[in-house]
């Protein structure tokens, strides 16, 4: 392997959350309560339902948690329906040079393998999700400078979420990722060159990512974390009750203190 590809494993894997800037880690709270909260208030939104059925329907397990429901499904199927929870209402940060949404991409793959790793700290989580942020907009850079498309997240947020999870789970080492034309999706979309991520495992495992496309226009300005709170009552509130929103705000503030995730996902799931 060439010195960038071997740099970029040994961020992904090898990151402490000690090695990262103070302001970096705050971010990661700030990008963790921003997106949690569209991903809680999309549940609440027909297509949330919809997936959130045929979660249960056709990926039963008990790998890991539908947030809000709580429902316990596979791994497979819990990223199904929080991923498209999270992408529900396109509320969450964006990133204007990959013109997508990288949080909606890296928290449910995140959270799925945190909860998979069995003992996994709010600090490692956190880490985790900065490694998603990190690989997936990089990829992102370098999608949109090989290919002319507006919005292509469902290829290097595949990117993010793998090295999230791999990180978390100790997966194998990819020997190849790479990102390459999808004819039968070329047909469908001409116009936005739509791609799909191939990852290759050492030991030869072969896996291909789903394609989305979709369209949005990033915020000229970031909201400071009075603003962001606010907005993250706003949008929870209404799902899980003023009491437990204010809690679930406390433990994103301090989930880098936690030694385990699993209060913080426990005050995901609704009680009503």
């Amino acid at each position: 392997m060439g010195a960038l590809t071997t740099h970029a494993i040994d961020f992904t894997r090898n990151t402490r959350w000690e090695d990262l800037p103070v302001g970096v880690q705050h971010q990661a709270k700030r990008c963790l309560l921003d997106t949690l909260g569209a991903l809680i208030a999309g549940t609440q939104t027909p297509v949330a339902a919809i997936m959130g059925r045929i979660a249960k329907k056709q990926f039963s397990g008990d790998q890991a948690t539908m947030l809000v429901s709580g429902d316990r499904v596979s791994a497979a199927g819990a990223a199904l329906a929080n991923g498209f929870a999270a992408n529900a209402l396109d509320i969450d940060d964006g990133y204007r040079n990959v013109k997508g949404h990288p949080g909606a991409c890296a928290l449910p793959p995140v959270m799925i393998a945190a909860e998979m790793a069995g003992t996994c700290t709010g600090q490692e989580m956190l880490t985790a999700f900065v490694v998603a942020y990190e690989r997936g907009i990089r990829a992102g850079v370098i999608r949109h400078a090989t290919y002319e498309v507006y919005h292509s997240s469902g290829s290097w947020g595949a990117i993010a979420g793998a090295a999230a999870a791999g990180r978390l789970l100790e997966l194998p080492l990819m020997a190849r990722v790479v990102m390459e034309a999808d004819p039968e999706m070329e047909r469908e979309f001409p116009a936005k060159a739509p791609a799909q991520v191939i990852l290759e495992t050492v030991p030869g495992e072969i896996f291909r990512s789903g394609r989305m496309e979709a369209l949005w226009e990033p915020p000229d300005t970031l909201p400071s974390d009075p603003e962001l709170e606010a907005k993250f009552q706003w949008l929870v509130g209404p799902v899980l009750g003023e009491d437990q929103t204010r809690r679930l705000t406390e433990l994103i503030w301090q989930a880098d203190q936690l030694a385990s995730i699993d209060a913080l996902v426990r005050e995901t799931i609704s009680r009503s």
